[in-house]
């Protein structure tokens, strides 16, 4: 019995691998040089060229099969939120498979063609206690496991706290849906799992276009990118499901600038535990903190938690708790 289940994986893989292939070489184009200078010419248009696209609204639809199961689940990008004058995004992962619904997600932005994590919490990779996370890289050029790039790859939603080693397959240009893009092929390695290698297709523009690993894969049906549909969005295996709000914490401070003092309002979400107010300066030394709950008023007087005034400049509030936090910018003047 074990070996005809493990017989049957090895079908899959090589049914998905061969449908990979024929895919790439019914689809790739080959472009001249001036070709190619145009190409990345009229990448200044204004659409949304990342390898990653982020915006509000966008959406994707993968058919995904890990044998014997196929199910479809629909990664979303639901908000936004400014983190140190940045635009983050929130992209849901959420699916439906034999019943269970699995959700995951994380706030990310793209920075020349790679994607940051906002881990505020430290969540995830822990023992790096950094803030922003490098999760793709779509500049990698090493082709072998030594010189591979490690990131930590929210897209295979691993929960991992060892980044994956990246590396480059193969790389060119490939009609979708009638556009012409660019793809990257890139193999991903788990340094201490070996069952988490794979295998993806990313397009400019789309997105993560396939999946192969040696269980299974998904392949994308449609998406929605900045308003335009590509693609078939409506086929699904299960009723669409309606992604929970959840409640953000509050705060603003008044006035702003100020000389004297500053009252900093804030209202947590009911549920939220632990929570602290940090004040921080601009060489991101933590200068004040105190506990919090329910909501109220903080009239902070400029200074520091030795009773020492503070000097003149920019200083950074945030809110945090278990789950979340807001930062805000406040100005003293002396």
């Amino acid at each position: 019995m074990r070996k005809a289940c493990i017989m049957l994986f090895l079908l899959g893989f090589i049914c998905q691998a061969l449908a990979f292939n024929n895919f790439l070489e019914q689809n790739r184009v080959e472009l001249t040089p001036e070709q190619k200078e145009e190409y990345y010419r009229s990448l200044e248009d204004g659409r949304n060229n990342d390898f990653n696209p982020l915006g509000i609204g966008y959406y994707w639809v993968y058919h995904c099969e890990s044998w014997p199961d196929t199910w479809y689940y629909r990664p979303r990008i639901i908000k936004s939120q400014l983190v140190n004058d940045s635009l983050f995004f929130m992209k849901s992962y959420r699916h439906n498979n034999g019943g269970i619904i699995v959700d995951a997600g994380y706030w990310s932005k793209n920075v020349d063609d790679t994607t940051i994590i906002w881990d505020s919490l430290h969540t995830i990779m822990e023992p790096f206690e950094a803030d922003f996370i490098l999760d793709e890289d779509f500049n990698v050029t090493a082709t072998n496991y030594e010189d591979a790039i490690d990131v930590y790859h929210s897209m295979y939603v691993s929960g991992a706290t060892t980044p994956f080693k990246c590396l480059l397959i193969e790389q060119g240009f490939i009609e979708v849906w009638g556009i012409l893009t660019e793809y990257k092929y890139l193999a991903y390695n788990h340094p201490e799992v070996i069952d988490l290698y794979h295998t993806l297709l990313w397009a400019r523009g789309f997105g993560a276009l396939s999946m192969i690993n040696e269980w299974g894969g998904f392949s994308l049906q449609g998406c929605v990118i900045d308003g335009v549909v590509y693609g078939d969005t409506t086929v699904t295996a299960v009723e669409e499901i309606t992604l929970p709000e959840i409640p953000q914490i509050k705060i603003s401070s008044s006035p702003n600038p100020f000389r004297t003092n500053t009252l900093i309002s804030y209202e947590l979400p009911t549920k939220a535990d632990d929570a602290e107010i940090q004040i921080y300066n601009t060489k991101g030394q933590l200068i004040r903190k105190e506990r919090l709950s329910g909501k109220g008023v903080f009239d902070w007087d400029a200074r520091d938690s030795f009773h020492n005034q503070v000097s003149s400049g920019i200083y950074l509030i945030r809110i945090k708790t278990d789950k979340q936090q807001a930062v805000r910018k406040a100005i003293f003047i002396k």
